[in-house]
């Protein structure tokens, strides 16, 4: 995919550092019975540092 469209790959990272904070999210929730998940602050702070890495690299 990187070949045929490289504007692509900068959401597709995005893409993959959402889902992880999710699935982290959702994996704490019901795997481990924890009821609040991540604390709201540590995604944004996650949230946030997916999308600083991506701008830097592909600036």
């Amino acid at each position: 995919m990187y070949n045929s469209n490289k504007e692509m790959l900068p959401l597709v990272l995005v893409t993959i550092g959402f889902g992880i904070v999710g699935f982290v999210d959702d994996f704490k929730k019901l795997i481990l019975k924890d009821t609040k998940g991540l604390k709201p602050i540590y995604k944004i702070i996650r949230f946030t540092y997916n999308i600083c890495n991506i701008c830097i690299i592909f600036n």
